[in-house]
């Protein structure tokens, strides 16, 4: 389900999503089916993004070139608490286009709230990242 306000500038969706569509998007590698095959390419492996499962996103338009996000997701999608362990992530983006350029300077930090004694989340996972990524369309 997704609700759109204020002309598109507060966006919310719920449901069964895959977090990786609204955050660390990138506009020439961000489909690992028609452009990199390879994970690697496609998303930032410092964010370790959960599979597709239960959550919601809340994105608001600051300004004309200026995005906020938030991300809450199920970090084990085989489980049915979905607040068990969650995943949350948020990113702030700033676009800019010079002549026919365009570009996305994007900083973005997120929280893996799994147990870190391996019951639930593999112990060599990290529980949090963060990082800056500029990237080009």
């Amino acid at each position: 389900m997704e609700h759109a306000a204020f002309d598109d500038r507060l966006i919310l969706t719920a449901g069964k999503i895959d977090l990786t569509n609204y955050f660390d998007a990138n506009g020439v590698a961000n489909d690992e089916n028609s452009q990199f095959l390879a994970g690697a390419f496609v998303n930032s492996a410092v964010l370790g993004a959960p599979g597709n499962g239960p959550g919601a996103r809340l994105q608001a338009k600051l300004g004309e070139s200026l995005t906020f996000g938030l991300g809450y997701g199920s970090g084990d999608t085989d489980t049915e608490d979905m607040f068990s362990h969650g995943y949350g992530i948020a990113e702030l983006d700033y676009t800019i286009k010079v002549g026919e350029l365009e570009g996305t300077y994007r900083v973005y930090g997120s929280l893996d709230g799994a147990r870190a004694d391996g019951e639930v989340k593999l112990q060599e996972k990290t529980p949090s990242g963060s990082g800056s990524a500029p990237t080009s369309r």
